[in-house]
C-alpha cells in the first residue's frame, strides 16, 4: 500500500513535468511550422530588389521570312530566316548547328544585295523532341557589326515593318 502512496503523491509531479514536455514540443512545432510557411517571426529581413528589364531592353524582332546561304567548310548550305532582331535572328535549318559555333550568312533580300554577318549559335533546338518543335533551327547573334552592317539591318527590320503594315 506504501508503494501506491508514494505514487499517487508523485502523479502532481509527473503530471506538470508531462505538461512542460507537450508545451514545449507544441512550441517547437508551430515555429518549424510558420518558418516553412513563411512567418519571419516579425524580424526584418533584408529588402531584396528584383530589376525587371523594361520592353525596351529588349531588341525589337520582326517577322522576316527570307532564305539565307550560310558559308561552311563542307559548302553552303541553304537555310531560312524566321525572325530578325537589331542583334541576331532565328535560323531555320533542318540540323541546327552546335551553340558556340560560328559561320558567315548571307541575307538574301528580293530587292537589295545580299547582307553578309558573321553570326555565332546561341542557343538550337537540336534536343527537343520533334513533337514540341515548331520550327527546327538555331538562334544566332551578329558578331562584331560595323555601323554599315548596324544601317543595314534596321532597313531591312524598317522595310519588314513597312510590308507587315501593308498586309
Amino acid at each position: 500500500m506504501e508503494g501506491k502512496s508514494s505514487l499517487i503523491q508523485g502523479l502532481p509531479l509527473i503530471t506538470v513535468i508531462l505538461a512542460l514536455l507537450l508545451f514545449i514540443i507544441f512550441r517547437v512545432v508551430s515555429r518549424f511550422k510558420k518558418q516553412a510557411l513563411g512567418d519571419t517571426g516579425r524580424k526584418n529581413l533584408p529588402h531584396f530588389q528584383v530589376e525587371v528589364k523594361a520592353k525596351e531592353d529588349q531588341p525589337e524582332r520582326i517577322q522576316l521570312k527570307c532564305p539565307a546561304l550560310i558559308d561552311k567548310s563542307k559548302g553552303v548550305m541553304k537555310v531560312g530566316i524566321k525572325e530578325l532582331t537589331t542583334n541576331g535572328a532565328f535560323v531555320t535549318c533542318p540540323n541546327p548547328f552546335p551553340v558556340g559555333e560560328s559561320f558567315p550568312i548571307r541575307i538574301l533580300l528580293t530587292d537589295r544585295d545580299p547582307q553578309k554577318f558573321n553570326a555565332e549559335v546561341v542557343w538550337n533546338n537540336q534536343n527537343v523532341l520533334e513533337e514540341e518543335i515548331v520550327t527546327r533551327g538555331m538562334k544566332v547573334r551578329f558578331l562584331k557589326l560595323s555601323e554599315s552592317d548596324r544601317k543595314a539591318i534596321n532597313e531591312i527590320m524598317t522595310l519588314g515593318r513597312q510590308a507587315k503594315a501593308l498586309s
